[in-house]
């Protein structure tokens, strides 16, 4: 079984300049982490482990899962904060 682990930053994502919309920045984050699954996936990937390691680990949207049947809940796995692989 390959297993992946994601650790992504709100400050490395395309297209985020600056916090003022926290929520289109939320949703940029959220769609550039999805590209990374579906990437991985498709290559793939058995399971994916996903770090938010900006602030508390709760900026990446948990609807992340929800715009894909490739997207199934029990490939996705979210750390939060606290990657634990």
């Amino acid at each position: 079984m390959l297993h992946t682990l994601i650790i992504a930053d709100f400050e490395g994502i395309i297209d985020v300049y600056d916090f003022q919309n926290i929520d289109k920045c939320r949703e940029l984050y959220t769609e550039e982490v999805q590209v990374y699954i579906k990437a991985l996936l498709e290559s793939g990937v058995d399971k994916i482990t996903i770090c938010d390691a900006h602030n508390e680990g709760n900026l990446i949207s948990p609807k992340i899962t929800e715009n894909s049947d490739a997207y199934r809940q029990d490939r996705i796995s979210f750390a939060g904060i606290w990657c634990f692989f």
